[in-house]
């Protein structure tokens, strides 16, 4: 496996083949290692860590990750040799996967509550549907700003000050309005038998 760097991180030539073998490789780039070994990737992780791989996973991020592909530094991996490399910089990129897991157990938890007032929260949201100016492919989704009015705790800035929705934070907030949405209905269903006897 190779790996190419348009420009190169400093100290470092713009094409590095990779082997696969226990010699660690690192650089320095951001304050950020990055390790190949035996087929695992870390970035962002110490020495030590990459020692011992964990067994069920090939990549290792320490801090947070944005996939994107800046337009002043672009990062192919090939399969063969750097110099056949064609490197297209974009703003955006997608991941797919089986599927992604978050940090939920208890014991990492404290100050633990019931979302308040979740149907208020969901009726202040619009769903929209819009076209993304780069692609031009139809999407759905929030406008960041709009839900950053109500529930700023969902939206991250980046470096550019551009804004993005943790969709996945919205999904409690939506049970426990479908839970308060059924209370009332089941009050009111109740209501409705007691005018009938």
């Amino acid at each position: 496996m190779w790996v190419k760097w348009d420009p190169a991180p400093p100290g470092l030539s713009d094409c590095k083949a990779l082997t696969d073998t226990d010699q660690i490789w690192a650089i320095e780039a951001s304050s950020a290692n990055v390790y190949y070994k035996s087929g695992w990737v870390g970035i962002g992780m110490d020495s030590d860590s990459m020692h011992a791989p964990t067994s069920t996973s090939v990549f290792d991020v320490k801090g947070d990750m944005k996939v994107t592909q800046p337009r002043d530094t672009c990062v192919a991996v090939l399969p063969t040799t750097c110099p056949a490399a064609s490197l297209t910089p974009k703003t955006t990129a997608r991941v797919n996967a089986e599927k992604f897991l978050y940090a939920s157990d208890i014991r990492l938890k404290s100050e633990i509550e019931t979302v308040t007032d979740p149907l208020q929260k969901v009726q202040d949201l619009r769903g929209v549907s819009f076209n993304w100016r780069e692609s031009g492919n139809k999407d759905y989704g929030f406008i960041a700003q709009e839900v950053q009015r109500v529930l700023p705790e969902v939206i991250r800035e980046d470096e550019s000050h551009k804004l993005s929705v943790d969709y996945i934070k919205l999904v409690p907030i939506m049970v426990e309005a479908v839970r308060q949405q059924q209370q009332q209905i089941d009050s009111l269903k109740a209501e409705i038998r007691q005018l009938k006897q």
